[in-house]
């Protein structure tokens, strides 16, 4: 949290300085001005979290610099210097907005309480603007852009042609890394369980990085961008690279890109033909190939996601453009720990479907009590990653079988009923909780929290937080 000092006196700012121990509150001091003229043009500049003020300076007065401080559209918190014969001023400063006032005299003790408030305020803020921007990026309106500059510019990232922004997204299961941190001149957004994207200016870049402890699963990182339509493909980019080590199998290490090879939907199409002709070792090359590709850092997590999509998609007949199998690149790992698991599941999943081609299956007509074991079986860990694969081991069936089952009985597919359960349940915690909606997407099944509130927005043409307002109003 970075702090400024305004006080026309120099011994009395000095004693502020050396009486605190600003780094025990995680605190540093960035500036300081002796009038508040100078105090007015350098918080414009450097916008500083919070700032310390005398009253009765001059030229201007502390009461003047708030004034036009907010003016000037920054929202940082002012903390008021007092004598006590100025307590009348200090009560008008917190009427204008000031969040606290000391005494001149004061000692750590009594300055301890007031801190440890702003610091308080100041991370329930951040908290509640990341909050907010998720949805803020999905909606894509004139006017959500609009709220996400003032966000940014309240943490002092400013969107201009001399700023450049990029975003970092680190992928970790050590909370350290992707909860509940607090960065000065950062915004944090809580993208998914295990993950968390960070928009800072490129400066801050390097000094970030380098301060992040040992044990990220994966670290990507954007272009620089300007504008602020290009913050939702700065996440996009940022994420995808986070991946990296699904593919490479090597953790927290920043690899450039990977680049989609062109031949890869040819290799697709060939695979397709030799599962139609049952032909195994064509199978297999064509499987090699695929890995062999990963290994040259010719197939991007999104090349396996779809690829994996579409296999799903072809070994259980239905349609991927409804509903993808697997909704998110976080479900996939979460899935499998590499590229090289995925291929070698795809493979035996192949090798099933053939099998059940050629034997007898068993007969679907009077299969109303399995089926609404199966509807049981789904409602009671919905909130799992499930897929059709976990269902048919439950069991004891094939998912080829399984699959035709929700086709005749239902008339609708796994994927697409569960989907309607983990929709249904959200709408539920979003009316009746205070839950947020990382935590309500976690509630429902959710690890990629942009992809709960892109398919809630898909369903209800309204992002959650809208959703749950339009309840309230």
């Amino acid at each position: 949290m970075n702090v400024f000092l305004v006080d026309d006196e120099y011994w009395t700012l000095q004693s502020i300085k050396a009486k605190i121990d600003w780094s025990h509150y995680g605190m540093t001091v960035i500036g300081e001005a002796y009038n508040g003229n100078d105090g007015l043009r350098e918080i414009i500049e450097k916008k500083p979290d919070l700032v310390f003020t005398d009253i009765r300076m001059p030229g201007m007065d502390g009461l003047e610099l708030i004034e036009k401080v907010r003016k000037a559209g920054l929202e940082n918190q002012f903390i008021i210097i007092s004598g006590h014969s100025e307590f009348a001023y200090a009560q008008k400063a917190l009427h204008l907005g000031a969040e606290g006032y000391i005494l001149k005299s004061f000692d750590e003790e009594e300055i301890s309480p007031v801190l440890v408030a702003a610091i308080k305020r100041w991370k329930n803020r951040k908290e509640a603007d990341a909050s907010q921007l998720m949805g803020l990026v999905l909606s894509r309106t004139s006017e959500a852009n609009e709220e996400i500059v003032r966000i940014l510019s309240r943490s002092g990232l400013m969107m201009n042609e001399d700023t450049k922004l990029c975003v970092v997204i680190i992928r970790s299961e050590d909370k350290r890394l992707t909860s509940g941190a607090h960065h000065t001149n950062v915004v944090q957004i809580r993208t998914g369980k295990f993950t968390s994207a960070y928009v800072m200016s490129v400066d801050s870049l390097d000094h970030f990085v380098s301060q992040l402890p040992n044990g990220s699963k994966g670290i990507g990182v954007s272009k620089p961008f300007t504008n602020v339509n290009d913050l939702a493909d700065a996440i996009q980019t940022a994420t995808e690279q986070s991946c990296d080590p699904f593919l490479t199998g090597r953790n927290g290490e920043m690899l450039p890109s990977a680049n989609s090879d062109a031949s890869l939907q040819e290799l697709i199409m060939k695979l397709y033909e030799a599962i139609r002709l049952k032909n195994m070792p064509e199978i297999s090359i064509c499987l090699d190939d695929i890995q062999h590709k990963a290994a040259l850092r010719k197939l991007t997590i999104r090349d396996a996601y779809r690829f994996y999509n579409a296999m799903m998609s072809f070994v259980y007949q239905y349609d991927e453009d409804e509903e993808p199998y697997l909704h998110s690149y976080e479900a996939l790992m979460e899935m499998y720990p590499t590229v090289e698991a995925m291929l070698a599941s795809i493979k035996s999943l192949i090798v099933q479907k053939l099998e059940w081609e050629s034997s007898s299956r068993p007969d679907t007509v009077d299969s109303r009590e399995t089926t609404s074991k199966f509807v049981n079986w789904i409602k009671e860990r919905y909130y799992e990653n499930l897929t059709i694969h976990h269902l048919a081991e439950q069991f004891s069936f094939n998912p080829n079988y399984v699959s035709q089952l929700f086709q005749k009985q239902l008339q609708t597919t796994f994927t697409k009923y569960l989907l309607q359960i983990r929709l249904d349940r959200a709408c539920l915690l979003l009316k009746e909780t205070e839950l947020t909606v990382s935590e309500v997407a976690e509630k429902v099944g959710y690890s990629d929290y942009f992809y709960f509130a892109k398919i809630f927005k898909k369903s209800f043409n309204l992002t959650p937080t809208q959703f749950r307002s339009n309840h309230y109003q």
